[in-house]
């Protein structure tokens, strides 16, 4: 989810036009492209903003009443929660952490790098259901396989795949949904089938789902 200030920033572009594109967003505004996308998909959840169509948006009747009362929106929740729901510090949650800390330092991941950073000593079989979870997140879009291997220690090794992470949309872990041939993203309450396509950060024909599930 993106700040509070960041979308405030975004909301108030909508003073003038109750109907915008990403592309006149982004023009307009100093915030990173990415950075709008985030902003735009909480002022959804908050209600503040709908999406029209791809990549525009318009203000809804709640948005245009918050730039009315000049309040500042604050962070925190964005819409009614029966019970908070506590994220579990699982080993694929903190191979998505290390994905996007290295993300962010414009690294590439291998599953050694991940395994190094997010193996505590108690999983059976982390290197496994680490390299399951980076084939799912790479299949769902959120990650792309390099064509160059890392190379290997063994001489008989033919290296170690390289991944970057293309698609970061917040903190949590993607919950990986086998059955479903997808994975359920809790940062944006979507479920993203497999083969999914992402544009601008935002996946295209999936739709916001009504209720999010836990790790």
């Amino acid at each position: 989810m993106s700040s509070a200030p960041t979308q405030q920033t975004v909301l108030n572009a909508f003073s003038q036009r109750k109907r915008q594109s990403l592309d006149e967003l982004d023009q307009a505004l100093t915030v990173r492209r990415r950075e709008i996308v985030k902003a735009a998909g909480s002022l959804i959840k908050r209600g503040l903003l709908k999406r029209e169509a791809r990549g525009v948006y318009r203000l809804t009747r709640s948005g245009s009443e918050s730039l009315k009362s000049g309040t500042a929106l604050r962070s925190g929740p964005t819409g009614p929660r029966s019970t908070p729901t506590k994220r579990r510090q699982t080993l694929r949650q903190r191979v998505w952490r290390g994905l996007r800390w290295r993300g962010q330092q414009n690294k590439k991941s291998t599953i050694r790098d991940l395994v190094g950073v997010a193996e505590t000593g108690k999983e059976k079989g982390a290197q496994k259901n680490a390299e399951r979870y980076l084939r799912a997140l790479e299949r769902a879009g959120y990650l792309t396989k390099m064509r160059i291997r890392e190379q290997g220690h063994a001489l008989t090794s033919n290296g170690f795949i390289r991944y970057r992470l293309v698609v970061d949309t917040g903190r949590e872990a993607p919950t990986v949904r086998q059955g479903r041939q997808a994975v359920f993203d809790h940062n944006i309450n979507r479920e993203i089938p497999f083969g999914t396509i992402w544009i601008d950060g935002e996946p295209q024909g999936v739709e916001e789902s009504e209720r999010s599930e836990s790790l």
